[in-house]
């Protein structure tokens, strides 16, 4: 009796095409592998080279001042946990702005202008703007205090009488950082300045009956 075989129902092309594919999708997958396990590798040196270049003692002062200077306080310095009104608010944000506002440095090869303009006698900034080109002047005034009453009446009005010469073309400021005073009662002040081209007002203030007792003024030095 003649034994008979069943024929494969794959033929051999077929099955090399399956085995075409099977390793094809087995080999991409080994490359997808890879490719995650070098971006998984990438990532931990990434973050390892962040850790070693962080310093956690500088990051937790950098925080906690941070922390420090934006928390809204008290009267008595101590943290609010909410606000109690607008009016809070606003407070707390011109604080914020005033802790962070910091003036222009003189020196640093930059004239900022308004805030650094050029130098004269003790003001503007000679290291970033220059010397200014200034015009020489004088200030003379009289003063003649003559009051009916005693030492301490005479001792009040030298006291309430003062005098400046300021300007706010540049910015506000004057020619002495506080307010002149005359020494006695009957005394003659005459003053040279040199002022750069703004203008410039002497500025006597105190009571009327006082300053009507002031006389003089300010004019250029080779006027006559």
């Amino acid at each position: 009796m003649e034994s008979t075989f069943p024929r494969p129902s794959t033929s051999p092309v077929e099955l090399l095409n399956r085995l075409n594919n099977e390793y094809t999708a087995r080999s991409h997958k080994r490359k997808s592998y890879l490719q995650l396990l070098g971006f998984i590798g990438f990532v931990v040196l990434y973050f390892s080279i962040l850790v070693l270049q962080t310093s956690p003692f500088e990051e937790f002062r950098v925080r906690e001042g941070l922390t420090e200077s934006l928390s809204p306080k008290d009267e008595n310095g101590e943290v609010i946990p909410f606000f109690t009104n607008v009016n809070d608010i606003y407070d707390w944000i011109k604080e914020i702005i005033a802790q962070a506002w910091t003036e222009e440095f003189c020196g640093n090869d930059v004239c900022s202008s308004p805030v650094e303009f050029p130098a004269f006698s003790y003001h503007g900034c000679l290291a970033d703007c220059g010397q200014a080109n200034t015009t020489l002047f004088v200030i003379a005034l009289e003063a003649r205090f003559r009051p009916s009453g005693d030492e301490a009446q005479i001792a009040e009005l030298l006291a309430n009488v003062k005098y400046n010469l300021c300007t706010d073309d540049l910015v506000p400021l004057c020619w002495w950082e506080e307010d002149q005073t005359f020494a006695e009662n009957e005394v003659t002040v005459r003053t040279e300045v040199g002022l750069p081209d703004a203008v410039w007002t002497l500025r006597i203030t105190g009571t009327h009956t006082s300053t009507g007792m002031v006389v003089g003024g300010i004019r250029q030095k080779n006027e006559t």
